[in-house]
């Protein structure tokens, strides 16, 4: 009678270290489960928070190309204000010249009329140049074609970047000179004869056309930005966005205008960089730097294509967290359809709320 008590304490032992045994390799069977299903999916490596370092820069570096265009396009005033200026200058000299010779009455009045001529010709020019930026306005138009036709074997996101910053490199380098050539730029202004040279509408065109081809890899830029960082990073895609176009509309505003500009030049950077003094033109002129900035697009393009392989192209699901948000259970264009894409558009245009943006 005294041993049974121990008896089943022995046993109640045995049953308890069997249990926990049992139960701890259940546990350990689970958590190699759910790492196998993590590690499956980059996504849901946690390894993969520390590769997003990366990932950031190739965002940025998108973004910076993005805001290469822009930074040219608001200079693109300056120099029309500056060549106006100068077209100015030579009507009135050449007004004066001719009351100096004792011209004729006509032709002084001829000259008037086209320093006048000239003076409305700034205000035209800025008119009309500001309907280059209209396709980032308009770009949600054709955002849904972008996001659901694309080649798979290549890249959802890629299958429309590659080929936009292809077209817009070869259009910065080869369009160069006809930028220049459209302002004036390249001809040494001695009389009015000049305003026949000055074409703002075929500059107009040039950046339109960029702007359009920018405001689609804006739409693949940020589609792709959803799929390239993990799930707990997502939320700083706009963060690259801003840094990015910051900092390429800085470089091709601020940065062209500061080499541009001849006093500057003169005064800081020929010194600076041990370049022969020039004082008729700056260090860098518009054609050149277009030009420059046409070859380092293409160089981030090529990179892009060849080196930065594009992973889960249809859409992220997260299988574990379930439950955590919503944002994944969201349909994808491709899912849905084109058609079916834009139906959605034009009901979300007719809400109360969007009417009364227009």
């Amino acid at each position: 009678k005294q041993r049974k008590p121990t008896i089943s304490l022995n046993n109640n032992n045995n049953d308890m270290k069997q249990n926990s045994f049992f139960q701890l390799s259940r546990l350990n069977q689970e958590e190699d489960l759910l790492g196998t299903i993590r590690t499956s999916d980059p996504h849901q490596d946690p390894l993969h928070d520390d590769n997003d370092a990366f990932n950031y820069a190739l965002l940025i570096a998108l973004y910076t190309l993005q805001g290469i265009p822009m930074g040219l396009s608001a200079s693109i005033p300056f120099i029309i204000q500056q060549k106006i200026k100068v077209m100015s200058e030579a009507a009135i000299l050449s007004v004066s010249s001719s009351t100096a010779a004792a011209a004729t009455t006509a032709a002084a009045t001829t000259a008037a009329t086209t320093a006048s001529s000239i003076s409305k010709l700034s205000y035209n020019a800025q008119a009309i140049f500001a309907l280059c930026s209209w396709p980032f306005s308009l770009k949600l138009l054709w955002a849904p074609i972008v996001d659901s036709i694309y080649i798979k074997g290549f890249g959802r996101r890629k299958s429309w970047l590659v080929p936009v910053q292809l077209l817009a490199s070869f259009i910065m380098i080869f369009g160069s000179n006809y930028v220049e050539d459209q302002l004036g730029l390249g001809n040494t202004v001695t009389s009015s004869n000049n305003v026949a040279d000055f074409d703002v509408k075929g500059v107009t065109a040039f950046f339109f056309m960029l702007y359009f081809l920018m405001a689609t890899q804006d739409i693949a830029v940020d589609g792709w930005a959803l799929t390239m960082l993990s799930k707990k990073n997502r939320g700083r895609g706009p963060v690259c966005n801003s840094i990015g176009q910051n900092l390429g509309y800085f470089l091709a505003f601020v940065g062209f205008l500061a080499l541009n500009d001849v006093g500057s030049s003169e005064k800081f950077w020929r010194p600076l960089l041990g370049v022969k003094s020039d004082p008729s033109k700056g260090i860098v002129s518009l054609g050149s730097f277009i030009k420059f900035m046409g070859c380092v697009m293409l160089g981030v393009t090529t990179f892009v294509a060849f080196f930065k392989k594009e992973t889960n192209s249809h859409g992220y699901t997260d299988p574990v967290d379930d439950d955590d948000d919503d944002d994944d259970a969201e349909l994808d264009a491709s899912q849905i359809g084109l058609v079916e894409t834009y139906k959605r558009l034009w009901t979300v245009c007719k809400l109360p709320a969007v009417r009364g943006l227009f």
